[in-house]
């Protein structure tokens, strides 16, 4: 199932919209947290619960650590938290809470984990949707064509936006900087 008409521009807009909202340049890194203060959300770290849960934590820091990346938990009424698994790396954190955000920010209804059966719950259209805004909060298009048009290494892009390399790369190409610079590289020569 494809994203809706217009989706990726919009998704593109929102999160240029925030980064406006924090002072930011639309090419400039988002601080999550501060994102997640706007939607007041807080997040909080799986490790927080090492003392009262010992048990699960360590089941999903140590042994199970796929099985759990980051989920919003409702408190009641409006308020809800946002539990991340701070036992992956830095860029997937940052993915798992750009993601988590992402369905606050497009106002998905939050649904059960589980169906009656015990068989995972996924929709494939808000799933999708809060992944497109999920990269786009963390590199957005114009971050993406500042990578490439500076020729920022790689490594250095990693760190700077605290991405993955797969987010990285996926942004790259996504966003067709690579494509745009190429041919504008292209054009000046043929000029």
């Amino acid at each position: 199932m494809g994203l809706p008409y217009g989706f990726k521009a919009k998704a593109n807009r929102i999160a240029l919209d925030f980064r406006k909202r924090l002072g930011l340049k639309p090419e400039s890194p988002i601080d999550l947290n501060s994102l997640a203060e706007i939607l007041e959300i807080p997040i909080v770290p799986l490790s927080a619960f090492r003392k009262s849960h010992p048990d699960q934590v360590r089941q999903l820091t140590r042994f199970d650590r796929d099985a759990f990346s980051a989920v919003l938990i409702p408190l009641g009424g409006n308020m809800r938290i946002l539990l991340v698994n701070d036992s992956h790396s830095r860029g997937r954190q940052n993915s798992s809470i750009a993601h988590e955000l992402s369905h606050v920010i497009l106002k998905h209804p939050p649904t059960a984990l589980f169906d009656s059966s015990g068989k995972r719950n996924y929709d494939d259209g808000i799933e999708g949707e809060a992944n497109c805004l999920a990269g786009l909060i963390l590199i957005t298009n114009e971050a993406a064509m500042y990578i490439v048009d500076s020729s920022l290494p790689p490594s250095e892009a990693r760190d700077l936006y605290g991405v993955s390399n797969d987010m990285l790369q996926y942004r790259l190409n996504i966003s067709g900087a690579r494509l745009r610079a190429a041919r504008t590289r292209k054009y000046s020569r043929t000029s």
